[in-house]
């Protein structure tokens, strides 16, 4: 299901994932994380919650605690 939807919402990092697989660039199991994307959420959420007077917490469980991606 993931991967499903990983192809149809962001098939070059998909592709930029196998390519550094293929290279050894990264080991096979890696979490490939779009930090970009990642931003671009945290922005559209903070702006929707920020329009109705919301605040919010972010939770990391989902995916490691991965310290660069808390950072963006």
């Amino acid at each position: 299901m993931f991967l499903h939807a990983a192809l149809t919402r962001n098939r070059r990092l998909v592709d930029h994932a196998i390519d550094a697989v293929r290279s050894g660039a990264i080991r096979p199991g890696t979490f490939v994380v779009d930090v970009d994307t990642v931003v671009g959420n945290a922005e559209l959420l903070r702006d929707a919650a920020a329009a109705v007077d919301l605040r919010l917490h972010f939770m990391t469980k989902q995916i490691g605690r991965q310290p660069a991606v808390i950072r963006a």
